[in-house]
């Protein structure tokens, strides 16, 4: 029995098989899906575990992936794929910390567009969502059940993570970035299959948190990802915060390669040696990189390549958004009010933790805030009194959490958000938009982080899990947090509508800069009902934190 027809350049039929299980079939593709319910009871289809790229394993490990194109044949879309292999942060204190697989490049979609017998007569706008995890860990399996009650399709993917897909010898034998070339063969396969789900390849916006905020900056500045999307949303991540960019990339190769008995006397040997180390191996590996904890957080992500044909990009971000070479697409950048939660939070909860942190200041503090390898090692000791200075008065920091909370959020998210966001203004030509999310609901990702129910504020993430379910939050447990998914609901579905987000309470959407130049004009978020524009001033501490030195964003203009 045919549910639903529709016809833009090709006949989809989209028809009913066993448990009223949607299927697609159209010329040359058959994919079977499931049928899911949203928050407000609307029936979907989920078409889970579609492959997007070709497998990167075995000879492949370390190499570009390649594109599939055109879906063809026959899928089986009923099962999420398995996650990408990865030494996992949330579960290190309970297990070895590793799990996933290589073959792990697979998709999923999810689309209102089916179980009905409406005639599909629009394509409907689609909204692209990256992962975070620090290019390190974590998954696609972020659902649907909150903003799909929205006339919107949702993508969600895997991408290669850590090692597998950020290792990089700084030249063309591993040039590096393969977790974001990833991201970017998914655009382009977004583009030339979407239309089977009923999306629109024309209205495409890519949204992230913290990693995946930062991907989809990264996105912006790359000629590998330019026409592939129309719209940017990136949340609690620039290219500009510490940890979006891998430093001594070539020594961490040559130390993974020694770890594994393989000779690091040039890039070829490296990479032939380590594509024959088990993947499990060479993942949990990653602790070798990892002094305390599981930090610094990403040892392995993102570089500058050399140039050569393919490349991510060639050449410093700050360089690249400074010339305006960007794809220019509106951007909405925001921020939570305790973003560092995320990894503090893990740190402030365990008293043992704070005291370790406290009497080892100078040999810790620079892996928790990311800068052991961009200060001369004889400067790390001062630079990191300074700080201590700055935010504690040079008084004990091991039982201030409210200053350390401030610490890592300035140093970790809100320096680079606000830095990146003002450049952007000041030399590119799309609008930018922000909002201050500081509402704390019932739950908060910071209870999985810290393993306590202590409220240390909005936490980095819990604005993506109003509209985005996911295991570490349940927004659902009281009327404000509901009224809270509607709200945010809405700003996302308008901006991927039209390029500027909407919010009940404010009846225009200012941009970020204000006319006396200075402070950061958003829109702050504190509850369902109190919602204002307002101009931040020294959100970061940006001119504390330029003050140290750190060889960090770098132009070479």
């Amino acid at each position: 029995m045919y549910i639903a027809l529709f016809s833009i350049y090709l006949l989809l039929y989209i028809s009913s098989g066993k448990c009223n299980e949607p299927i697609i079939s159209s010329n040359g593709v058959t994919i079977r899906g499931v049928s899911m319910e949203t928050f407000g009871g609307r029936k979907i289809a989920a078409y889970l575990g579609l492959p997007y790229a070709k497998p990167t394993v075995a000879e492949k490990r370390f190499e570009t992936a390649e594109e599939i194109g055109q879906l063809s044949g026959e899928y089986d879309g009923r099962k999420e794929s398995e996650d990408c292999l990865q030494y996992s942060q949330a579960t290190y204190k309970v297990s070895s910390g590793v799990y996933g697989v290589e073959d792990c490049l697979y998709a999923n979609v999810y689309t209102p567009k089916v179980g009905s017998n409406e005639t599909m007569d629009k394509l409907l706008d689609v909204l692209v969502y990256i992962h975070g995890g620090v290019f390190m860990f974590t998954y696609a399996h972020y659902g649907p059940k909150y903003l799909l009650d929205q006339d919107i399709i949702l993508v969600t993917f895997n991408y290669r993570l850590g090692p597998l897909g950020f290792l990089s010898t700084e030249d063309e034998v591993i040039p590096g970035n393969n977790g974001l070339k990833d991201q970017s063969l998914l655009l382009r396969w977004v583009k030339k299959n979407i239309r089977l789900f009923g999306g629109n390849p024309d209205s495409v916006t890519i949204a992230g948190t913290s990693a995946g905020s930062s991907s989809v900056h990264y996105h912006m500045i790359s000629p590998l990802s330019k026409g592939l999307f129309h719209r940017s949303f990136s949340m609690s991540g620039t290219v500009l915060i510490p940890w979006a960019q891998a430093e001594n990339s070539l020594e961490k190769a040559k130390k993974l390669a020694e770890i594994f008995n393989c000779s690091a006397g040039n890039s070829l040997e490296i990479k032939q040696c380590l594509k024959q180390v088990d993947g499990e191996k060479l993942v949990k590996a990653s602790t070798e990189f990892m002094p305390w904890l599981y930090l610094p957080l990403a040892p392995f992500g993102p570089v500058v390549e050399a140039r050569h044909d393919g490349a991510f990009i060639s050449r410093p971000p700050v360089d690249i958004i400074k010339s305006g070479s960007i794809n220019e697409v509106p951007w909405l950048v925001t921020m939570t009010s305790s973003e560092g939660l995320y990894p503090a939070a893990d740190i402030a909860g365990d008293p043992k933790l704070m005291n370790e942190l406290e009497q080892n200041w100078n040999r810790l503090l620079p892996l928790l805030l990311d800068y052991n390898s961009t200060i001369d090692k004889e400067k790390l000791n001062d630079v990191s009194e300074r700080i201590k200075q700055e935010y504690f008065y040079g008084e004990h920091a091991g039982s201030d959490v409210t200053n350390m909370l401030k610490m890592a959020s300035d140093r970790l998210f809100v320096e680079g958000i606000v830095n990146a966001a003002n450049l952007h203004m000041k030399y590119c030509k799309s609008p930018v938009y922000s909002y201050y999310f500081s509402y704390r609901g019932k739950s908060s990702i910071s209870d999985a982080i810290s393993n306590t129910k202590i409220d240390f504020g909005a936490s980095h993430g819990d604005d993506t899990s109003y509209v985005l379910q996911n295991k570490y939050m349940n927004p659902e447990q009281t009327k404000s947090d509901i009224k809270m998914i509607k709200l945010l609901t809405k700003v996302w579905t308008s901006f991927a509508s039209t390029g500027k987000p909407e919010i009940d309470g404010i009846s225009d959407w200012p941009l970020i800069s204000n006319q006396s130049g200075s402070g950061l004009t958003l829109v702050h978020i504190s509850s369902p009902q109190t919602v204002r524009i307002e101009v931040k001033e020294n959100l970061g501490n940006g001119k504390f934190w330029n003050s140290l030195g750190f060889a960090e964003n770098l132009s070479t203009q």
